[in-house]
């Protein structure tokens, strides 16, 4: 059959006639390459022989092998095999699977579109199930929501015997206390070590001796309790720490105007200094000798150095951190001895590690 093609006789897509056309120059010659841009009809010319081979192309009208004489070939099309882009994509398929790739051949892609669209339903049963999982989460009437049990918790919370009109009594409200829904917070950390009936007979009693002392209770008065405020800047105080001041060293003559300074004050020993400022006293007021200027810058600088208000400035800035001690008189508070007990322990707690620190 192959020796007697010649020509390849095609209409359809990128040939609108009936077009010739010379596939193999001689019967010893039996390879053609074709090739073009994009769009010249070369997948037309593969669907035309795919046609004669019979398999469907819609596109194509007509499709033949002529020989050289422009006689028509029939025989044998059983023997063409077209491998083009169509052939590719039906028969052969890339999957990716990580970092490397699985190319199926032939029937098994068949059978790799029949996984894929079991991995398919699969995925959507998995959604599904977990779709009715959740429903049943989002159920406030289902046993697995939580919303269920919060129910049951502010339903709990509710009513004449429970929480709701026991805070009402206390409180001496008209309604039942509003239940909300984190009401439950205020009790959920307790961990109670009576039972129920035990601990309604505890509040039973606890409450008729609150009603007692209301109906006793006198009114005192008196006023609040007023503690000094305490700010700590930690940073500030560690920048002060870090501070290094050295004291200075003092000569007998630096000495002996600090005791001037101890006996008189600090406003002494500055009248000194502005005195010997002045240009026109040359003579000390204490030994009533001539004072030179080599002299009064001696007695300047010692001055200076001990009115250095560095250590000072710093003493100061670290006294302002020192917590004092709290005292305070519990003598208007004296009918409530229990409490008042309580808090003087405290206090001394306090005021003790005031003192050892």
């Amino acid at each position: 059959m192959f020796k007697e093609i010649n020509k390849l006789k095609i209409q359809g897509a990128n040939f609108i006639k009936e077009t010739p056309l010379e596939i193999f120059s001689s019967e010893n010659n039996k390879i053609t390459l074709i090739y073009g841009k994009n769009g010249t009809g070369k997948s037309t010319i593969a669907r035309g022989i795919n046609k004669i081979s019979g398999k469907n192309e819609p596109e194509i009208k007509i499709a033949e092998f002529l020989t050289i004489k422009n006689e028509t070939i029939n025989n044998q099309t059983n023997e063409i095999f077209v491998f083009n882009e169509d052939y590719i994509f039906n028969n052969i398929k890339i999957k990716e699977d990580g970092l490397e790739n699985i190319i199926i051949f032939g029937e098994n892609i068949e059978l790799q579109k029949e996984i894929d669209l079991i991995i398919k339903k699969t995925e959507n049963l998995q959604i599904d199930a977990q779709k009715t999982i959740c429903d049943k989460y989002k159920d406030e009437n289902n046993s697995l929501s939580p919303k269920y049990y919060m129910n049951k918790i502010i339903s709990s919370l509710k009513g004449d015997k429970n929480w709701a009109e026991r805070d009402r009594r206390i409180k001496n409200n008209r309604q039942a206390s509003f239940v909300r829904e984190d009401t439950y917070k205020n009790f959920i950390n307790q961990t109670p070590q009576k039972d129920r009936d035990e601990l309604i007979i505890e509040f039973e009693k606890k409450f008729l001796e609150y009603e007692s002392a209301k109906s006793k209770s006198i009114i005192i008065d008196i006023s609040p309790l007023k503690i000094e405020e305490f700010s700590f800047n930690e940073k500030a105080f560690l920048e002060l720490l870090k501070e290094k001041i050295e004291p200075p060293i003092l000569n007998d003559r630096e000495k002996f105007i600090i005791e001037i300074m101890n006996q008189n004050g600090k406003k002494y020993i500055t009248e000194i200094h502005e005195y010997f400022s002045d240009d026109k006293h040359t003579t000390c007021p204490f030994c009533m000798q001539t004072v030179n200027e080599k002299c009064k810058e001696i007695i300047f600088e010692s001055i200076e150095k001990i009115l250095n208000e560095n250590v000072e400035n710093h003493q100061k800035e670290l006294q302002k951190y020192t917590r004092k001690e709290i005292n305070i008189d519990f003598t208007q508070y004296s009918s409530f001895s229990d409490l008042v007990n309580k808090c003087k322990e405290k206090l001394d707690i306090f005021n003790e590690t005031i003192i050892l620190n």
